[in-house]
């Protein structure tokens, strides 16, 4: 996949880059790659995720592919709004851990569903981690993360890191064994000591070319993301567009 084809819209997130554009608690995130438009997550609140995409120009009709990470509410809260308003032919690829009644939900809908039990190429170039062991609340949970294998490296897209953002990347590495470009999305730090989200950051450092941390990170984790990274650090918001110019290559 040539990195020139990649665009990344935050559709959902805590916070705004913007401020036409409604914040809430939750992750989205419109990835545009080969011609070719895939949703990961569609946040919580439908009236929300509508009012950013329209004001984003971007219509459910236009997506290929629906990705969704995990079963939380805060990350497919809102999936009504883009099964209602599907493309014909629309691929939902969700977790096998799924409960029956979401799966049912999108088989009504009459979109193609797509089982994930472990890792493989969904699109050209586009790749599920498949399901990563993980745990909220003392509760078993199992999520997938989306990697995009570019000619420079790997992106790497994660909705709450549940199974943690180090396990994540080791993933991808294990994979591709390429540089990882840049890793974007929720990283489950908020509810961590200091000492915990310096842990994890002293594991990304020398992994991770850019960092571009959501929704469920925490502001503090940010603080010590941002201190870190420096320059390699992208701060986002609803409405923030990461085009291959921000990622950039570093040297070395």
């Amino acid at each position: 996949m040539d990195i020139n084809s990649i665009k990344l819209t935050v559709l959902y997130d805590n916070t705004r880059a913007s401020s036409n554009l409604l914040p809430g608690w939750g992750f989205s995130i419109l990835v545009e790659a080969s011609g070719r438009k895939i949703l990961v997550d569609t946040g919580a609140d439908i009236m929300i995720l509508e009012h950013n995409m329209e004001k984003l120009k971007i219509k459910p009709k236009e997506i290929d592919m629906l990705f969704l990470t995990h079963r939380h509410c805060d990350h497919i809260g809102a999936l009504s709004a883009i099964l209602s308003n599907k493309k014909k032919g629309l691929r939902v690829c969700i977790p096998d851990s799924f409960c029956h009644d979401i799966k049912e939900r999108i088989e009504v809908s009459k979109a193609e569903i797509v089982i994930v039990r472990r890792e493989e190429e969904l699109l050209k170039n586009v790749y599920t981690t498949g399901e990563l062991a993980g745990e909220y609340l003392g509760i078993k949970i199992a999520e997938q993360s989306m990697l995009l294998n570019t000619n420079e490296g790997i992106v790497v897209i994660a909705g709450c890191a549940h199974s943690k953002i180090e396990n994540i990347v080791k993933k991808a590495k294990e994979l591709f064994g390429n540089r990882i470009l840049l890793a974007v999305g929720g990283f489950h730090l908020s509810n961590k000591k200091k000492r915990e989200v310096e842990e994890t950051i002293t594991f990304l450092d020398p992994l991770v070319d850019k960092i571009a941390p959501t929704h469920c990170t925490g502001k503090k984790a940010m603080e010590l993301f941002s201190s870190c990274f420096k320059d390699r650090f992208i701060s986002c918001g609803v409405g923030k567009v990461i085009s291959p110019a921000e990622i950039g290559l570093l040297t070395g």
